[in-house]
């Protein structure tokens, strides 16, 4: 199943992790560490100074995953009949729009 990543202060709501799993339809991964940007700086500055044979070893020894959210597949049903309504208004403005220029 393919997953996403979830970094930031997003990460740190379970209610949005939970959110973006259902809508995507993948499992979201929550890191131990939220703070994507500076792990990546510590992951490179460790493999820049020798402590890793390759950033994949750094990566591994670095970056742990804490909660894994899966897809409720009743609210991903949901979410694309809403995607669906979403697309088909956003079509018919489209139209008006061109109709009344």
């Amino acid at each position: 199943m393919l997953s996403i990543t979830s970094i930031g202060g997003g990460a740190k709501s379970k209610f949005w992790l939970q959110l973006q799993a259902d809508v995507f339809n993948v499992q979201i991964k929550k890191l131990k560490h939220e703070e994507g940007p500076s792990m990546g700086a510590a992951i490179l500055a460790a493999y820049g100074l020798g402590w890793f044979k390759t950033i994949q070893e750094c990566v591994e020894s670095f970056i742990k995953v804490d909660k894994v959210f899966e897809p409720n597949q009743d609210n991903h049903a949901k979410y694309e009949q809403f995607h669906s309504i979403y697309q088909d208004i956003y079509n018919q403005t489209q139209q008006l729009l061109k109709v009344s220029k």
